[in-house]
């Protein structure tokens, strides 16, 4: 009877958690296409506090959410932490506001921290040190571990619309002060100056590839020439590539390097938002 009972309990578990991931991909849908910016909003609303319920929730850590679409899930190899990102589109098309959480896995307990987009503040974003209340947003797709100096830092490629002439790649450093994430440290070699973080502004038309390459046992990206009209904002690839190569803990950049095989974008760039 006990067995029996266990199994129903389990069962009811189950469906109850399909049911909220099935409510949280509708509101998903909502955020990214709603009429309105105040739907949009609102809806944003309902899945932050939706996503947070169910993350809080025992044994959620090693729970799959593969079939929650649009927000990107990561988790480190070391199975210290997920980090969940996505992405408020304005409907304009001029605005992108960026959410996510941090789970952290420890033997005694799960810590979950949220993440709040202070881009507008940030006012040197490749070199500014940030934390979880003062976070560059940006939507990850790659997370790679790095061990520098006997500490460990999590290197995070991330997508980020910034509006409809721009549009941002990020290499991000994360790391953790105890239990406590923070942004940015300078392990990114350009020429003689070390940087916090890495961005790539290009035209919001084309399309940059940024990925681990693992031939190359590198992060390799498209070079880009400077658009005409604003030299702060790349156009677009010339058909070469450049590349972080970590040498003794640190990210060095090398130029023109060969890679294996033809980058794929589709790889790596998330699907923009749809109005």
């Amino acid at each position: 009877m006990m067995i029996k009972l266990i199994i129903v309990l389990l069962f009811l578990s189950t469906a109850s958690s399909a049911q909220t991931i099935d409510s949280l991909s509708m509101l998903v849908k909502e955020i990214q296409r709603g009429e309105n910016d105040s739907v949009r909003i609102a809806s944003n609303g309902k899945f932050i506090t939706g996503l947070q319920n169910l993350l809080m929730q025992p044994r959620s850590f090693n729970a799959n959410y593969d079939s929650l679409k649009n927000v990107s899930i990561l988790a480190s190899d070391d199975k210290k932490f997920r980090i969940f990102s996505w992405v408020l589109p304005y409907f304009d098309g001029n605005k992108y506001e960026y959410f996510g959480f941090i789970q952290i896995h420890s033997e005694k307990s799960d810590t979950l921290i949220r993440l709040s987009d202070s881009t507008s503040v940030i006012l040197k974003p490749e070199s500014e040190k940030l934390s979880a209340k003062k976070w560059l947003g940006a939507i990850y797709y790659h997370v790679t571990t790095v061990k520098s100096a006997g500490k460990i830092y999590y290197t995070l490629l991330g997508w980020k619309g910034h509006d409809d002439k721009m549009t941002q790649k990020v290499i991000e450093i994360l790391y953790f002060d105890g239990d406590k994430p923070k942004f940015g440290f300078p392990l990114f070699k350009t020429g003689s100056v070390f940087k916090n973080r890495i961005l790539l502004s290009y035209n919001a038309q084309v399309t940059l590839t940024l990925h681990y390459d693992n031939n190359y046992n590198g992060i390799v990206f498209d070079h880009t020439g400077s658009n005409k009209n604003n030299s702060s904002i790349i156009s677009g690839p010339d058909g070469t590539y450049d590349a972080f190569k970590l040498k003794k803990g640190k990210w060095i950049l090398n130029s023109d390097v060969k890679v294996g095989s033809k980058l794929n974008p589709s790889e790596n760039r998330p699907k923009p938002p749809q109005k």
